[in-house]
């Protein structure tokens, strides 16, 4: 019977030092579990769910440039968990994602309704760019901010907007930016050569 306990008290501490391992390592397993290998991701995002719950949204890069977009969860018992995955290429040659979270909410008046305020994100990540990006916020609804990575024609744009309702609602980012020169979708390249293409082509 003494043996038998033994057994059992070996294996309970066997499987807890395993969860504790794993629980310690669920991130990066939840990141390889959908390939996104260690040394080649890069968060854009960190924030708390309205269930109290922490998140993550990660970037897949492959040679400087994204092509994924991953929201990684943690649930209530502290293990990381794969939410949302897009890795699926837009009409514009970019990969995006979206995401929103409640901000808070107001009341102008005793009688007034109460209003929820929203915070609203979309990402975008491509290697397309034909101009340098930097002067976009000029483009932007008033009150909208966007946190810029530029690297040649490889980019990630990370655009934060907060109020009742998300602003663009029949025009999309990316349709304003190629409408105003500052992407082009035939600039798709591996090498980051793209605003060096566009100035030779206008050069030429």
């Amino acid at each position: 019977m003494k043996k038998h306990n033994k057994i059992f008290a070996v294996a309970i501490i066997i499987l807890l030092v395993l969860f504790l391992v794993y629980y310690h390592l669920s991130y990066y397993a939840a990141l390889a579990g959908i390939g996104f290998p260690n040394g080649r991701t890069r968060d854009i995002f960190q924030g708390i769910d309205p269930n109290g719950h922490e998140y993550r949204v990660i970037l897949r890069e492959e040679d400087g440039v994204g092509d994924a977009f991953a929201l990684l969860t943690k649930n209530s018992v502290g293990i990381w968990e794969l939410s949302m995955l897009n890795d699926k290429k837009s009409a514009y040659g970019t990969v995006q994602t979206a995401w929103m979270d409640v901000s808070g909410f107001a009341r102008y008046g005793e009688a007034d309704d109460i209003t929820h305020m929203f915070e609203f994100h979309e990402a975008y990540a491509g290697n397309n760019a034909a101009a340098p990006l930097e002067n976009i916020a000029g483009l932007l609804p008033a009150g909208m901010a966007v946190e810029l990575q530029q690297a040649g024609s490889a980019y990630t744009l990370h655009f934060v907007y907060y109020g009742e309702s998300w602003p663009l609602t029949e025009t999309g980012i990316m349709d304003i930016l190629a409408q105003n020169g500052y992407i082009d979708p035939s600039l798709n390249s591996s090498d980051n050569t793209g605003i060096a293409a566009a100035n030779n082509a206008a050069d030429g």
